[in-house]
């Protein structure tokens, strides 16, 4: 479950993750240290790096600088050029190393009821033209992620099957 840290009652974050439920911090604005205390109360992962997230600033490293500057924490990574530059996923790979995992953030067309996702040809958008998913399917971020850093498949797929199921597993330690 995707939340913002610096909007929800900690005890509440606590029974969800007594509960077995994966709790991941993102569509956040929080500040490096809220994001930093999160990670260290034990929030394992962060959903869609760069997405819908306070950014890395010299003045305010954000939830982005938390993310990579927490020994631990996982995160996800939408590898589509759409929702993060190529060299953005670069340079976080660099960072992250082993702790950042594709993903695809992939939805289908709904022009009705509450949340309705427009199709263009790389993405879904909101009727504000606002972008709100991906087309991407996972083989799909594996061949961008080949294609433009020109190595492995096989190093890529490593990246996709470590992390996510590291995730599940982690530890979840609540002072």
């Amino acid at each position: 479950m995707t939340l913002a840290p610096e909007r929800c009652d900690q005890q509440l974050v606590k029974r969800l993750m007594y509960a077995g439920i994966i709790v991941s911090a993102g569509h956040s604005n929080a500040t490096y240290p809220e994001g930093y205390a999160a990670f260290e109360a034990g929030i394992p992962a962060a959903t869609h790096l760069f997405n819908a997230m306070s950014g890395f600033q010299h003045r305010e490293p954000g939830m982005v600088g938390a993310i990579f500057d927490h020994p631990k924490v996982l995160a996800s990574i939408v590898a589509d050029g759409v929702h993060v530059d190529f060299n953005a996923i670069r340079i976080a790979k660099k960072v992250m190393g082993e702790r950042l995992f594709l993903i695809t953030d992939a939805v289908e067309e709904n022009l009705e009821g509450a949340y309705k996702y427009i199709r263009q040809p790389d993405r879904f958008v909101t009727q504000d033209g606002i972008l709100s998913g991906s087309c991407l399917t996972m083989l799909k971020a594996v061949q961008n992620c080949v294609r433009k850093w020109a190595s492995t498949c096989r190093r890529h797929y490593a990246w996709l099957r470590r992390s996510p199921p590291a995730c599940c597993s982690a530890k979840r330690h609540w002072a």
